[in-house]
């Protein structure tokens, strides 16, 4: 059983809680990618034409990493309670 409940807490690291943290660090680098060359225009007429769509970007990198965690988290919830919970 204790095999069992290792493979569970290696695979929900694996599957789980590294790729959350990979994602979320790349796309937070990614978004002040983004924030750093809006900075960095020189011409206002192309900064502003470009800046709600980098914004657009910018929510949609963070809404990707919350609906990852989101539809994840409850399998891995259970699987891990399932691991460390003796008694129900």
């Amino acid at each position: 059983m204790w095999v069992y409940n290792f493979i569970i807490q290696v695979t929900s690291f694996l599957f789980y809680i590294l790729p959350m943290t990979v994602i979320s660090v790349l796309y937070y680098l990614m978004g002040l990618k983004l924030k750093k060359d809006q900075h960095l225009e020189a011409d206002k007429v192309t900064a502003n034409i470009q800046r709600p769509s980098r914004k657009s970007v910018t929510k949609m990198l963070f809404v990707l990493v919350l609906v990852f965690a989101i539809c994840w988290a409850p399998f891995h919830i259970d699987r891990l309670f399932f691991s460390f919970v003796e008694e129900w």
